[in-house]
């Protein structure tokens, strides 16, 4: 009898949490991001495979983050974006070299037509390292592409828990705040 009401409560918890998906470059933290949420230990190196799938559950949120190679982003698209809530895409701010590129990315995800009118948090990580490109310099980038959506911009060193809650408390608050 426990393990039914067991499974029924799960199954209630289950249909109440709201998808959020971590987009964003390689080796912008996404991975390190959901295991400092989960409280698990980080790796220093975490090789990505052509798919990477993570998730965790924090409050009510279940949060998916998936790593894919350039050839395998149709495959995310159909994979990732049905039944999301939220988005936080990740940019690495000691990379200046794909800066473009990570731009392009995440007009692509938010343009799709199942991702309009999502809350976005927009994460600068490694904020403790060199940054070469500037959080204002993001902001200044990612106005146009958010224009007319509820968005919000963090620096965060992931990897030193700097940002980190405030970044889960933000996203979780823009989700409630857009199902009313």
């Amino acid at each position: 009898m426990g393990a039914i009401l067991a499974k029924i409560l799960n199954y209630h918890n289950q249909e109440n949490q709201k998808k959020i998906l971590v987009l964003g470059e390689d080796s912008a933290g996404k991975t390190t991001f959901l295991y400092k949420l989960n409280s698990r230990d980080v790796k220093t190196e975490m090789p990505i495979f052509p798919i990477n799938l993570e998730s965790t559950t924090y409050n009510n949120l279940k949060i998916v983050c998936c790593d894919t190679l350039p050839f395998d982003r149709d495959y995310k698209f159909r994979l990732l974006h049905p039944e999301t809530y939220g988005i936080i895409f990740m940019f690495d701010v000691t990379d200046e070299q794909r800066f473009d590129d990570v731009l392009k990315e995440l007009k692509t995800h938010i343009n799709q037509p199942d991702m309009l009118g999502l809350p976005v948090l927009i994460i600068c990580n490694k904020i403790d390292l060199k940054i070469v490109v500037s959080i204002e310099r993001v902001k200044e980038n990612v106005i146009p592409i958010l224009e007319g959506r509820v968005w919000e911009i963090m620096g965060t060193s992931v990897v030193n828990d700097v940002g980190v809650k405030e970044s889960i408390s933000w996203i979780s608050n823009a989700v409630e705040n857009n199902l009313r």
